[in-house]
């Protein structure tokens, strides 16, 4: 059986398609059996791929400019962090209601912001980053500054807790 030079250049294309992802779950595989200081660098990665899906989705298919999506990552993450250390809530609850309170808080921000273009949304956008910023620094009472919230329980559900930080990484990837 011969191989057509049609079907060799459809298997590579296939090859340097799939390749990234191929490399990706192989960089994670390998973080998490060496473990240390790799592991921290690849969730790291990991949530800031989760960021950038975001930011792609409004800058490259919306066509918009936005600096502000680290403000609705910051009041979704500090709600969550208030709610568990603070409050003792569960982690997952806490979780959900933080996720519910970014996205309220951008919904009644939206609304406004998304009716400016151009250079007025980037500087609406940069300028809800930097006020959620300076809250969040300046609310010490909440957020204890510039140390952050301590004390934040592992997010499990059940008996099991990603408190290790190999179980983290399995539950970002």
């Amino acid at each position: 059986m011969t191989n057509s030079p049609a079907s060799i250049f459809n298997s590579a294309r296939l090859l340097w398609r799939y390749l990234p992802v191929v490399l990706a779950v192989g960089l994670v595989a390998y973080a998490i059996i060496v473990g240390g200081y790799l592991v921290t660098v690849v969730g790291f990665a990991l949530i800031y791929a989760i960021f950038v899906t975001g930011l792609n989705i409004f800058m490259g298919y919306a066509g918009q400019a936005s600096f502000g999506q680290n403000a609705f990552a910051a009041i979704g993450g500090y709600t969550s962090a208030v709610l568990t250390a603070t409050y003792g809530w569960p982690p997952i609850p806490a979780l959900i209601l933080g996720v519910c309170g970014s996205v309220a808080c951008a919904v009644v921000i939206g609304f406004p912001t998304l009716r400016l273009k151009g250079h007025y949304l980037a500087m609406a956008t940069l300028a809800i980053g930097l006020i959620v910023y300076e809250v969040t620094v300046q609310w010490q009472s909440v957020t204890q500054g510039y140390t952050g919230i301590s004390g934040i329980p592992p997010l499990g559900i059940g008996s099991w807790e990603a408190a290790s930080d190999r179980a983290q990484l399995l539950l970002l990837s």
